[in-house]
């Protein structure tokens, strides 16, 4: 048998049709899979992120006047035992103390705090505060912020779509609920 038969009898066969698909197939389903997987984590330590503003805000604005840096840092605890169960590492909290000039109505930061982890999450937002401050009252901004890699941009250790991550921030504005105003002599 010729080679030229032997070509045209291989051309014909299709019983390794089912292998090379799965070669071309198998790699785009398992990146598919780990991508869901990725954003359904993705979700979940943004969930993290949101619930651990809404609790360091809470547990600061329920201070009473002046509070102590002591006191604030047991709010941030909080944040850290709600965020160890994330992928998100260096999750950082930031608490801002933000009160009204009386003449003039713009917000002027008098104290803040974070918990020394990670990167800072940027300054607040303040475009808002004015319409929280209108009767007066101090506005307290928690920011939490941490950094979350996906699974899939890297594998067996190496990184084949590039070094990628997320930033996962939220911040949270609040007045004080114990007064009208939060001084924090030490923070």
């Amino acid at each position: 048998m010729s080679i030229c038969q032997q070509l045209r009898r291989f051309a014909r066969r299709e019983d390794g049709g089912a292998a090379i698909e799965i070669t071309f197939i198998f790699p785009l389903m398992m990146m598919m899979l780990f991508g869901l997987f990725d954003a359904a984590l993705l979700l979940s330590d943004y969930r993290k992120v949101n619930y651990a503003a809404q609790v360091v805000g809470n547990d600061v604005i329920r201070l009473q006047s002046p509070t102590t840096s002591t006191e604030v840092q047991d709010a941030f605890s909080a944040a850290e035992i709600m965020m160890r169960a994330t992928l998100a590492d260096d999750a950082r909290v930031e608490v801002y103390g933000f009160q009204r000039n009386d003449p003039n109505p713009v917000p002027v930061l008098r104290w803040d705090m974070n918990n020394g982890v990670g990167e800072p999450c940027g300054p607040p937002n303040e475009a808002a505060l004015g319409n929280l401050m209108a009767d007066g009252n101090d506005v307290v901004i928690s920011v939490v912020c941490a950094r979350h890699e996906p699974i899939v941009s890297s594998f067996f250790g190496e990184a084949f779509v590039g070094q990628m991550e997320f930033m996962l921030r939220r911040q949270i504005a609040m007045r004080p609920r114990a007064g009208n105003f939060l001084e924090c002599p030490d923070c």
